[in-house]
């Protein structure tokens, strides 16, 4: 390594080190939401984007591609929950943001209603996950298989076209259409086979945004 190059990546280093103490002193505890994105992701009157912890929710109309079923319900729900009202948020101690630099975060009312689980309750919302989990992981799971058996939300409303069997990834939980295309990248070793769409959710897998399973 050149002595200039030493220099660079020493500066990025420090400039990452900085930034993510910066990030970490910031993180709030409760704050007024201003902005419903979608059924997940809110902004806060601070400017923060926060993304719910461990939940997912269908899609809404972006980048010219159409909504996912129930993407537009999850975004009214979440919105008829929170917008315009305080929330406190707590995090898991191994992960604070996401890839897009949003806050990862349980999101509760004053009155104590939480509102990633209440999403998944009611079917607006399932499960999202990869092989390390989060601490509330198996409560989530829980609501999640009710909402399924009860058919409340999504789970009663959307229909999909069956395909013979689904194909899921062991260590990224995301389950796929036996003809995805993705499905020859994933080592057989880590291949698992779901019967149905409802299999893979009840046992936390989440679908493939390529082929929508």
């Amino acid at each position: 390594m050149t002595f200039m190059l030493k220099i660079v990546v020493g500066f990025l280093i420090s400039v990452l080190t900085i930034v993510e103490v910066s990030l970490s002193l910031d993180i709030p505890e409760v704050g007024r939401v201003t902005k419903v994105f979608d059924g997940d992701t809110v902004e806060l009157e601070s400017g923060i984007k926060v993304r719910y912890l461990g939940i997912d929710t269908p899609e809404i109309a972006h980048d010219n591609a159409p909504a996912d079923c129930f993407g537009n319900e999850a975004k009214v729900k979440n919105a008829s929950l929170v917008l315009g009202r305080k929330v406190k948020l707590r995090y898991d101690e191994n992960e604070k943001f996401d890839r897009y630099g949003r806050l990862l975060a349980y999101v509760f009312l004053e009155d104590g209603t939480f509102i990633n689980e209440l999403l998944l309750k009611e079917g607006y919302a399932f499960v999202l996950r990869d092989a390390s989990g989060f601490s509330l992981v198996k409560s989530f799971l829980e609501a999640q298989r009710d909402a399924i058996k009860n058919k409340r939300g999504l789970w009663g409303h959307c229909k999909y076209k069956k395909e013979p069997y689904y194909v899921g990834n062991l260590r990224s939980f995301v389950f796929h259409r036996s003809n995805c295309s993705v499905v020859n990248t994933i080592s057989p070793s880590n291949r698992v086979r779901f019967e149905t769409r409802e299999e893979a959710f009840i046992e936390g897998y989440h679908p493939c945004r390529r082929c929508k399973p």
